[in-house]
């Protein structure tokens, strides 16, 4: 759809070169969230071992009554189209994380009972489980991805404020930059205290440094896959929900946004007049 070259977008522009083209916006908190996470070695790392965690039960029906057994609910699929798919797998694991090490604890003391594959992966997952690195990321990510599970759905809702939701979205990923202390010392109870990395390393530092980047790398995601958004502001001048908060300050910005696209189609100092006396006449309406 987006294509500038057939897409529908470049299709529509053929007859109307005006026209706006608006990319679906909870897509693009779905590619905000995987681009500003991928961008960085250790999440990349963390969400493919995440995956593969995910996928172990899906290969077998032995493996999945297992996991209804020890945590009565099944791990949401990964998918590289539906990112909201890995914000509840990232939660599900959180939650469940004691229940799955249980299970794969199971599996080893047991291994009579299973394949050698079976084994091999739960050894692995295992130790995932108790590592610093997994929990300080499935910790850190826990609470980006509820708000942002919340988030996609607001953007799907035909009556959504689209500023108000961009303004959320940042607000909250800033606030998790003041986290990182509770998150940090929440991960060396759940797998205890991390290893230094070399004798010239401050691992507090460094684990600091890399949740700040975690925050700064989808920040800058949202500016900018959602700077397009601006150029829509022209639609709150319509908006008779927003016509009160503009007694007192008339809408520069979005009228800007107007002109802007569609300055030729309008005549600026009548139609600022226009829609002054329809404010004004919603106010004492």
């Amino acid at each position: 759809m987006a294509s500038g070259l057939n897409g529908v977008q470049n299709r529509v522009k053929d007859t109307v070169p005006q026209a706006l083209f608006v990319h679906c916006y909870a897509l693009t908190l779905n590619l905000v969230m995987s681009q500003g996470a991928s961008k960085i070695k250790e999440c990349k790392i963390f969400f493919a071992n995440l995956g593969g965690l995910s996928a172990f039960f899906t290969r077998s029906p032995k493996r999945t009554k297992l996991l209804d057994e020890f945590c009565q609910r099944r791990l949401p699929r990964v998918t590289p189209v539906r990112w909201n798919f890995n914000t509840r797998l990232v939660c599900t694991v959180h939650e469940k994380r004691a229940e799955l090490v249980d299970l794969f604890q199971h599996i080893l003391d047991q291994a009579e009972d299973f394949d050698r594959e079976t084994v091999h992966c739960a050894s692995g997952h295992l130790a995932q489980l108790k590592s610093f690195d997994f929990c300080f990321f499935l910790f850190s990510f826990t609470g980006i991805f509820d708000i942002a599970d919340v988030l996609f759905g607001i953007l799907q809702s035909k009556t959504l404020d689209m500023q108000f939701c961009l303004a959320r979205i940042a607000d909250c990923v800033e606030r998790e930059r003041e986290k990182f202390n509770e998150i940090f010392d929440k991960t060396a109870q759940a797998a205890g205290q991390p290893s230094a990395l070399c004798r010239k390393t401050d691992v507090h530092a460094h684990y600091r440094q890399l949740h700040a980047a975690v925050v700064d790398n989808i920040l800058a995601q949202i500016r900018n896959r959602f700077e397009d958004h601006k150029r829509l502001m022209f639609v709150g001048l319509l908006d008779s929900a927003q016509f009160q908060k503009f007694k007192l300050t008339f809408p520069e910005a979005e009228l800007g946004s107007l002109m802007e696209s569609y300055g030729t189609e309008f005549d600026l100092n009548r139609l600022k007049v226009e829609l002054k006396v329809m404010y004004n006449m919603h106010s004492h309406a």
